[in-house]
């Protein structure tokens, strides 16, 4: 569970400074919510958030961030796969080769940042802050893509 431990404690990555959960602030660890990872269940996972945050919280409530963290990952796969064979398709549609090159770095980085998000596989539980930094920095690479692949020679 490396990748999960690097998400948590907000390691540099991607060019995003270190960027500590605040459960890893308090210096919790995998097992504070996971408890023996041998028996967890993910049914658990309500009873261990409520461990400290009260189950009426208004600015926490873990069965709300999964839901958004779902549907956020969701919405970012999707631009990602739309935008695949529009880069694919780029050079035979007359688009300029350094836009096309620029496109795809810019894809090629979404992918990988997108790819560790999916990895650590908690939907921002983890790293509530970072995850939404790495979302925003995935849209904003798929809008410089198709912006690129808008130039034609």
């Amino acid at each position: 569970h490396d990748l999960q431990d690097e998400f948590f404690r907000g390691a540099e990555r991607f060019g995003f400074e270190e960027m500590p959960s605040a459960k890893s602030m308090a210096e919790m660890g995998c097992d504070t919510c996971h408890g023996d990872m041998q028996k967890y269940e993910p049914s658990q996972l309500k009873s261990t958030c409520t461990m400290c945050h009260d189950e009426g919280d208004k600015d926490y409530d873990c069965e709300e961030q999964l839901r958004k963290g779902r549907k956020r990952l969701k919405e970012l796969l999707s631009l990602v796969e739309e935008l695949q064979p529009a880069i694919e398709a780029a050079p035979d549609e007359g688009i300029e080769p350094e836009k096309v090159k620029e496109a795809k770095e810019a894809f090629e980085k979404a992918e990988e940042i997108l790819s560790f998000v999916r990895k650590d596989a908690s939907f921002g539980l983890h790293n509530p802050g970072l995850f939404e930094e790495y979302a925003s920095r995935i849209k904003e690479l798929i809008k410089r893509a198709n912006k690129a692949l808008e130039s034609k020679r």
